[in-house]
C-alpha cells in the first residue's frame, strides 16, 4: 500500500468519525429540546397550582363569610320572629348558592390541575426514556470504537 492509499484510508476514517460526532451532537440537541419541553410543562403546572391556590383562598374566604351568616341566623332563630327568620333563611339560601358556585369552580380547577399533573408526568417519563436511550447508544458506540481502536493498535492502555 502506498502513501496515497494510506492517506485516503485515514481521510475516510476521519470522515466516518466526524459523522459520528455530528450524530452524537444531534442526539444531545434532541435531549436538550426534551429537557426544555419538560421545563415548560413544569412552569405551566406551577401557574395552574398558583391559580388553584388563589381559588382556594377565595373559597375559604367565602366559607368564612357563610359561617358568619350562619351565626347570625342562629341568633335570629333564637329571637323567633317569623319575619326575621324568613329573611335570614333567604340570605342562607343565597349563601348556599354562592358556596355551590365556588365548589363548582374548585372542581374545575382540580380537573385542570390533574390534567397538568398528567402532562408533566408524561413529559418527565418521555424525557427519561429518551435520555436513557441516548446514554445507552453513546456507551455502545464508545465500546465499539474502543474495540476498533484496539484492533488497529490505536489505543494504548494505561
Amino acid at each position: 500500500m502506498d502513501v496515497m492509499d494510506d492517506i485516503h484510508d485515514r481521510l475516510r476514517e476521519t470522515e466516518r468519525r466526524a459523522g459520528e460526532v455530528v450524530r452524537n451532537l444531534e442526539q444531545l440537541d434532541t435531549l436538550q429540546q426534551s429537557l426544555d419541553n419538560a421545563g415548560q410543562g413544569l412552569e405551566n403546572a406551577n401557574t395552574n397550582i398558583a391559580s388553584l391556590a388563589a381559588a382556594t383562598t377565595t373559597a375559604v374566604q367565602s366559607l368564612n363569610e357563610t359561617l358568619v351568616t350562619f351565626r347570625d341566623a342562629i341568633d335570629v332563630i333564637r329571637q323567633s320572629d317569623p319575619a326575621v327568620v324568613r329573611e335570614t333563611l333567604t340570605r342562607i339560601e343565597a349563601e348556599i348558592g354562592k358556596i355551590n358556585e365556588k365548589l363548582g369552580t374548585l372542581d374545575e380547577l382540580a380537573t385542570e390541575l390533574e390534567g397538568a399533573r398528567k402532562t408533566i408526568a408524561g413529559m418527565v417519563q418521555d424525557s427519561d426514556g429518551k435520555t436513557e436511550r441516548l446514554l445507552e447508544d453513546a456507551v455502545e458506540r464508545l465500546s465499539r470504537q474502543t474495540i476498533i481502536d484496539r484492533i488497529f493498535g490505536r489505543y494504548r492502555s494505561p
